[in-house]
C-alpha cells in the first residue's frame, strides 16, 4: 500500500537514494499529489540507477512543481534494465534542470516514455546520452510546450 506522505520537503540531495536496490520490484509514491515534495532538491543524480527489477515507474504524484535552480538529473534512471513504461506526470517540472545526461541510459527494456506537460528543456545544457542504449523504446510522448535551448544543449 502507498504511504499517506513521505516527508521530503527539506531534502536538497536525493542522489542514489534508491540506487542499486537490486531486489526492488515496486515503487509507490503517496497517492496525494505533492505528498512527495521534491521542490528543494537540487541533486537527483543516479536516484534510481541500477534498480534492475523495477519494471514500471509512475512519478505522477511527485511534487516537483518548482525544482531548485541548476538541478541535475544526470543518470537518474540509468541501468534500470527491467523498466518498461515511464510516466513523469503533470508535476514533473524540469524547467530548472541543467543536466539530464544519461537520464535513461541503459534502460534496454524501456518501451514507452511519457514526459508529462511540465517537462521542459529550456535550462538544460547537457542531455548527452539521455536515451543511449534504450533500444526497445517505441513510444515517446513529448510535452505540449517542449522547448530546447538549442544554442547550449550538448
Amino acid at each position: 500500500s502507498k504511504p499517506a506522505s513521505f516527508k521530503t520537503s527539506k531534502l536538497s540531495d536525493m542522489s542514489r537514494a534508491f540506487a542499486n536496490m537490486s531486489a526492488l520490484t515496486t515503487f509507490a509514491l503517496p497517492s496525494a499529489s505533492g505528498a512527495f515534495d521534491a521542490n528543494k532538491v537540487s541533486t537527483f543524480e543516479s536516484m534510481f540507477e541500477g534498480t534492475v527489477k523495477l519494471a514500471s515507474l509512475d512519478l505522477s504524484t511527485m511534487g516537483l512543481a518548482s525544482p531548485a535552480t541548476n538541478a541535475t538529473m544526470k543518470n537518474m534512471f540509468k541501468d534500470m534494465t527491467a523498466l518498461k513504461p515511464f510516466k513523469a506526470g503533470a508535476a514533473f517540472d524540469t524547467s530548472r534542470v541543467t543536466d539530464a545526461s544519461g537520464m535513461f541510459e541503459g534502460d534496454s527494456a524501456l518501451t514507452s516514455v511519457d514526459l508529462g506537460d511540465a517537462f521542459g528543456a529550456n535550462a538544460m545544457t547537457t542531455v548527452k546520452g539521455m536515451f543511449k542504449g534504450s533500444s526497445s523504446l517505441v513510444e515517446f510522448t513529448f510535452p505540449h510546450a517542449f522547448g530546447a535551448n538549442t544554442g547550449k544543449v550538448a
